[in-house]
């Protein structure tokens, strides 16, 4: 993998997926956040037992190149330090066979032992029929109307979140914690 990447945009998305690193996981991987790198973008991925968060950086013209495609695991937070650090606007990430990952950016160059990518865990309905788009203070007004029926006991996981229907246009929310019920439905979806 041979990446050249702008440093604020890779920051940027190291913020967005940071909080879904796991920081006490028994399972080594999930410290990490997940590179996959492909002629058309770079996707950042971490996850924890229970959320993954996913970013995107399109390969565009000079500030985001993928020279060579190719995915690999580093630890997250040597990983997001060293970029945060970073003395120029451009920062090259390479990785060789030995999952030894080279980030460059100026004339400072760290190695970090990578992880295999093979391993990590895959984001369940990971496909573009799935996908819909819906404006973030929205989503976040749905999400608060039904919060408050959401269960706080751990005895019955499955009530512990909020559950995701999408036909067609519509979005429907809905929480319960047994007693309470809530839902909420919009008609603002818009299909990518």
């Amino acid at each position: 993998m041979l990446v050249k990447v702008s440093q604020k945009l890779l920051l940027h998305a190291l913020h967005h997926v940071a909080p879904a690193v796991s920081s006490r996981s028994i399972i080594p991987l999930l410290s990490g956040i997940l590179l996959q790198a492909d002629s058309q973008r770079l996707r950042l991925s971490a996850s924890n037992t229970s959320m993954m968060l996913q970013y995107e950086l399109p390969a565009e013209d000079n500030r985001n190149i993928v020279e060579l495609g190719g995915s690999v695991v580093i630890p997250a937070l040597y990983f997001i330090d060293i970029i945060r650090h970073c003395p120029s606007s451009m920062v090259t990430l390479e990785c060789d066979n030995s999952l030894i990952v080279s980030i460059r950016s100026d004339t400072s160059v760290y190695h970090l032992s990578g992880m295999n990518a093979e391993e990590y865990p895959r984001m369940a309905g990971d496909s573009r029929s799935n996908k819909v788009s819906l404006q973030s203070s929205l989503l976040a007004g749905l999400i608060k109307k039904v919060a408050f029926a959401v269960s706080a006991s751990e005895f019955k996981p499955i009530l512990t979140g909020v559950s995701f229907t999408v036909e067609g246009k519509q979005l429907r929310l809905l929480a319960t914690d047994g007693v309470r019920l809530a839902s909420q439905v919009t008609n603002a979806l818009q299909h990518p």
